[in-house]
C-alpha cells in the first residue's frame, strides 16, 4: 500500500508558512511515498508571456532532493479553491495550451516525475470554473503526450458526484477524491451517507464500461483537513478542531482502508504542519507519519 500527499504553496502561504521550510518538513518528517505538486497557472504567468517558476522550481529539487515520486498537476483547474486558476488576461482556448508546454518542458527531465496530472476532476460542476471543454482537455492530454511519450497521465473526478468514466476512458490513471464530512451550502454540514464498497464497485463498474479492466485506480485526494462555510485560515482555532477532530481523522483513515486501494494521496499537510508550527498541537503531524509508516493507524 502506498501513502502519499498533496502540496500547494498557495495553501501554504494563506497559512503563512514558508513554502521550502514546510515541504522539506513534509518529506523528512512525514516521508511520504508521494507527493502531488501543483503549477498554478495564475501565479507562475502573471503576465502573458513572462514566467515565474522561481516557486515550482524549489519544490521540485526539494522532492528530488528527497528521491520522492511527483505527480504534477498542470491546466487551468488544479488543486485548491477556486478550483480554477486562471489569469485575468487569459483566453483558455487559445492562452492555455502554451503555458503547459512551457511547464511539460520545463520539467519533463526530473526523473522523479511520476505522472502528469491534466486538470483536476474536469468534468465535476465545482468551484469558480467555466463548463468543462472537451475539446480543449484532449488537446491538452495530447499536448502532454506528445512532449513526454514515456509517461502516464493522470486524471481525476469527484468521489461521490463524479460519473468516473469521462476522466477513467482519457487517461491512463485514474484518481477519485474520498471526502467524508464535508460543507453543503444547502444543507451545512454533511456525513455523505456512503458505504466503503461502493468505492471498489464503481470502479469495477467504470472498468468493464471503458475496457480497460488492468487501469489503475487510485485515491488521489483523501479529505483530512477542515471543510467549513470558509477557507481553513478564516475560521478560528476552536472552529478548525471542531471541524475535522483527531477522531475524524482516524475515522477517515479507517474507512479509505475499507476501500480496499492501493494508493492513497492525503489531503491537509499544510494544516497539519501549521498546527504543529503556529500553535504547538502535534497529535495531527505524528499521526499522519504513523499512517505514512503504516503503524498505529487503526
Amino acid at each position: 500500500m502506498t501513502w502519499g500527499v498533496t502540496f500547494s504553496d498557495l495553501m501554504a502561504e494563506d497559512l503563512k508558512l514558508d513554502t521550502g521550510e514546510t515541504l522539506k518538513a513534509i518529506l523528512k518528517d512525514l516521508k511520504p511515498q508521494g507527493i502531488r505538486l501543483v503549477a498554478y497557472w495564475d501565479r507562475i504567468e502573471k503576465r502573458k508571456g513572462v514566467y515565474d517558476f522561481r516557486s515550482l522550481d524549489l519544490q521540485m529539487r526539494i522532492a528530488a532532493e528527497y528521491k520522492t515520486p511527483v505527480i504534477l498537476a498542470v491546466g487551468q483547474r488544479v488543486p485548491r479553491w477556486p478550483e480554477c486558476h486562471i489569469p485575468n488576461w487569459a483566453d483558455p482556448k487559445k492562452d492555455l495550451l502554451p503555458f503547459m508546454k512551457r511547464v511539460v518542458k520545463r520539467y519533463r527531465g526530473y526523473r522523479n516525475i511520476l505522472y502528469w496530472q491534466v486538470e483536476n476532476e474536469p468534468f465535476l460542476k465545482f468551484g469558480e470554473c467555466p463548463k468543462a471543454d472537451k475539446k480543449l482537455l484532449e488537446s491538452e492530454i495530447d499536448t502532454v503526450r506528445n512532449l513526454d511519450p514515456g509517461r502516464k497521465i493522470l486524471l481525476t473526478d469527484g468521489g461521490e458526484f463524479g460519473d468516473w468514466y469521462r476522466a477513467a476512458k482519457r487517461g491512463n490513471i485514474f484518481g477519485t477524491t474520498l471526502y467524508r464530512k464535508v460543507h453543503n451550502r444547502f444543507f451545512g454540514e454533511i456525513t455523505y451517507p456512503i458505504t466503503p464498497e461502493i468505492y471498489p464497485l464503481k470502479r469495477d463498474i467504470v472498468q468493464f464500461l471503458t475496457g480497460k479492466p488492468d487501469q489503475n485506480f487510485i485515491i488521489i485526494e483523501l479529505g483530512t483537513e477542515p471543510w467549513g462555510d470558509k477557507q481553513i485560515f478564516e475560521m478560528t482555532m476552536d472552529e478548525q478542531l471542531e471541524n475535522f477532530s483527531m477522531k475524524n481523522f482516524r475515522d477517515n483513515i479507517n474507512y479509505a482502508l475499507e476501500c480496499r486501494y492501493d494508493v492513497y494521496y492525503l489531503w491537509g499537510a499544510e494544516w497539519w504542519y501549521y498546527l504543529k508550527k503556529k500553535h504547538g498541537i502535534d497529535g495531527y503531524w505524528h499521526y499522519a507519519a504513523d499512517v505514512f509508516k503504516r503503524e498505529k493507524i487503526l
